[in-house]
C-alpha cells in the first residue's frame, strides 16, 4: 500500500500540471479553472467545461477482483450499475490521475471521472 502512495505521490508531482483521461481511447488533457474557492470545474482540450466529483465510472473488459482493486487503489466505496461496469468512490481531489491509472494498468474497456453535466432544456 505504501509503494502505491508513492508512485501516486511521485506521478502527482512530476505530472502535477497534466491531467487527462482517455475517451475512446483518445487521450484528452484538461487543466483547472480558477474560481478563487476550492474548483471541481475543468476545460478539456476542446475547450470545453467539465465538471467532476470523487467518483469514477470503469467498464472492465471482464469480471474483475473488486476487493484487489479497491486495496490497490484506495477505493473508499464501490457500485456495480451494469455488466462489468462499477461507480468508484475514489474521495481524492485527483479523480482524473486514478481515473487514468485504472484504465492504464488494469484490464478496463473505458476509465473515466464521473462527469456531472448540465441538463438543458431540447
Amino acid at each position: 500500500m505504501r509503494q502505491f502512495f508513492l508512485i501516486l505521490l511521485l506521478s502527482i508531482c512530476i505530472n502535477a500540471s497534466t491531467l487527462y483521461y482517455y475517451e475512446n481511447d483518445n487521450k484528452i488533457n484538461v487543466e483547472q479553472i480558477e474560481t478563487g474557492s476550492e474548483s471541481n470545474e475543468y476545460k478539456n482540450s476542446n475547450n470545453q467545461k467539465l465538471k467532476v466529483n470523487d467518483t469514477i465510472i470503469v467498464k472492465f473488459k471482464s469480471i474483475p477482483k473488486i476487493e484487489d482493486i479497491k486495496f490497490k487503489y484506495n477505493i473508499v466505496d464501490h457500485k456495480k450499475i451494469g455488466s462489468n461496469i462499477y461507480l468508484f468512490n475514489v474521495n481524492t481531489q485527483n479523480v482524473f490521475l486514478i481515473s487514468s491509472i485504472i484504465f492504464e494498468q488494469e484490464d478496463a474497456e473505458f476509465s473515466h471521472p464521473n462527469f456531472i453535466k448540465q441538463r438543458r432544456r431540447r
